[in-house]
């Protein structure tokens, strides 16, 4: 007979959070000696048999050549073993995203402990004073933060982007990333929401879209209204202020991008867009005895709106609508003549965007 012998080795690859230094928050800058400045915000437990006992984050802050060296040296800042596992967010200062960003998301990708997860976003200036910010009503930045953008997300102002869902499109020659853009106001001890950052070959332009904008090329993108709203301006003549305006939201959208037969030279791209609207705000009064006015108004506005998107995205040479997609899968032959580097600036839109009801909501 043979005997075997258990030995119980225990748990070879535990992870004690004991040992563990968890960071939620990090940001990334470009210093005036073209060095990374990477921070990282870690929340710091108080002691919980404490009846004072509160949280806050520490800020963590060094300059390195990469962000793998930035880690070596904040380990050894760090009272414990770095762990970004449960990282939600990646903030990139605008110098910093000015440049080509791929490189630096390198060790995100390598890592099967990285948070793939975390929200990216550009913020204007340097991202490093948006984790520093004192905020009153959340203890931990990276809540408050993740709170902000996400509420965003629902508000369907910006995208929802994450560190995984962008690098299919980084290494795409056929479209662009777009991400939130979100501006610090330190004396506030506030961040808001802006809009969407445009990008062009995995870099910044330096323009972004603001939350009329970023809204209706979410619904140009996804064809799916989700949560929404607009403010429009009806007229600037009125003599009673409010009544200048309508607030709206579309409820219903079917939408068709169409690439037409296109040359190395020139590219056409068909827009149509019907859309069914219920009105929020309008102080003017009766919604159903103006129905056919506000139809044509509103359809005048948003393709007015339109343009003014597509003319922000030509002059990024931003493709955040994957025309050079369509074009890879279609028309293949005109793709391969085309300059990759500025193909987008070559693209004619025509838009028509028509209102095929409007809903005047419980009031009349």
């Amino acid at each position: 007979m043979l005997s075997f012998s258990l030995i119980s080795t225990g748990c070879w690859d535990q992870h004690l959070m004991k040992n563990v230094t968890l960071i939620q928050a990090l940001t990334y800058d470009l210093t005036n000696k073209q060095l990374l400045c990477v921070g990282a915000a870690a929340p710091v437990i108080g002691n919980l048999h404490s009846k004072n006992s509160s949280s806050k984050s520490d800020i963590l802050v060094t300059t390195a050549r990469t962000p793998g060296e930035a880690k070596i040296i904040l380990n050894h800042m760090a009272s414990g073993v770095l762990d970004t596992a449960k990282n939600k967010l990646l903030l990139l200062g605008e110098a910093f995203a000015a440049q080509d960003i791929y490189p630096f998301l390198d060790l995100h990708y390598r890592n099967p402990r990285n948070s793939l997860n975390a929200r990216v976003a550009v913020v204007k200036d340097k991202a490093l004073p948006l984790i520093q910010l004192k905020n009153d009503r959340e203890e931990h930045i990276s809540r408050y933060l993740l709170d902000l953008i996400q509420s965003a997300e629902e508000s369907l102002i910006i995208p929802e982007e994450n560190i995984q869902s962008i690098a299919s499109v980084l290494l795409d020659p056929g479209e662009d990333i777009t991400l939130p853009f979100i501006v610090v106001e330190e004396n506030k001890h506030k961040a808001f929401v802006k809009g969407i950052a445009l990008f062009n070959d995995r870099k910044y332009t330096g323009y972004h879209l603001n939350h009329n904008q970023s809204t209706l090329y979410l619904l140009l993108k996804k064809g799916s209204p989700q949560q929404n709203s607009f403010i429009i301006t009806l007229d600037n003549v009125t003599k009673n202020y409010p009544e200048r305006f309508v607030s709206f939201t579309v409820k219903h959208i079917k939408r068709k991008i169409k690439l037409h037969k296109s040359t190395h030279n020139q590219i056409y791209v068909s827009i149509d867009m019907n859309l069914k609207l219920q009105i929020t705000e309008y102080p003017k009064g009766d919604v159903e005895n103006d129905s056919s006015i506000l139809k044509e108004k509103l359809s005048a506005a948003l393709t007015t709106l339109t343009e003014e998107v597509l003319s922000h995205l030509k002059e990024s040479n931003c493709d955040a609508l994957g025309i050079g997609r369509k074009l890879m899968a279609f028309q293949p032959e005109v793709w391969s003549q085309l300059n990759k580097e500025d193909y987008f600036k070559k693209v004619h839109f025509k838009t028509s965007i028509t209102i095929d009801g409007i809903k005047s909501g419980i009031v009349k």
